[in-house]
C-alpha cells in the first residue's frame, strides 16, 4: 500500500520516520553469503554457492518507492 500524500507527488505520510529512507551497504562476501542462504530455501544452489557477485540492480519498485526485484 502506499503511503503517499493524496495530491502529492514527492510527500509520504511515514516519511518522518527514522527508518524511511535508509541504506546498508554489504561486503561482497556477506552478500554472497546471504545470497546463498536465500537461494538454497528456494533452488539447488550447485556447491561453491551462487558465485561471485559483480553487480547487483534494481529491477522493480513497488509504488510505494521499496526495491521489489534486483538483477544482477
Amino acid at each position: 500500500v502506499s503511503d503517499l500524500v493524496p495530491g502529492s507527488r514527492d510527500r509520504y505520510y511515514c516519511q518522518d520516520a527514522p527508518r524511511f529512507a535508509w541504506t546498508r551497504t554489504l561486503e561482497q562476501d556477506e552478500l554472497r553469503r546471504l545470497l546463498d542462504r536465500y537461494l538454497a530455501s528456494y533452488v539447488s544452489v550447485p556447491a561453491g554457492g551462487a558465485g561471485a557477485v559483480r553487480e547487483l540492480r534494481v529491477a522493480q519498485v513497488t509504488p510505494g518507492a521499496r526495491k521489489a526485484r534486483a538483477r544482477s
